[in-house]
């Protein structure tokens, strides 16, 4: 099962809703969420605009990056896509922080004021 929350590190803000893949993920495991293509998460949502798209594709990409760091098929040191900062096992599963460089294009992302995206 993977569940996930994503916030910009710069802000704290959410892209999109900060689990908005996880009602679609939640049932599958973790080969299965990193052999999804992001055409197979948008044929689930009926005709999703452009903008909801591009987070829908975002969201899939950050999610798959951190689990192949956390499984070991991706380094996961601070030059990594998936910089790993905690991994912490417990009663409710496995949970980790992790900092996420986004491969796809982040123009579109409204930026949070201050800081930038």
């Amino acid at each position: 099962m993977v569940d996930y929350n994503l916030s910009k590190r710069t802000c704290g803000g959410s892209l999109g809703d900060e689990s908005l893949l996880g009602n679609k993920l939640k049932s599958l495991r973790p080969e299965e969420v990193l052999a999804l293509a992001g055409e197979d998460i948008i044929a689930k949502f009926q005709q999703p605009s452009k903008v909801e798209e591009f987070l829908y594709r975002k969201h899939l990409s950050a999610v798959q990056d951190g689990l192949a760091a956390l499984v070991g098929r991706n380094a996961a040191s601070p030059a990594d896509p998936c910089a790993i900062e905690s991994v912490t096992i417990g009663p409710e599963g496995v949970e980790m922080v992790a900092v996420i460089r986004s491969n796809l294009e982040t123009g579109k992302i409204k930026s949070c004021g201050g800081g930038g995206g």
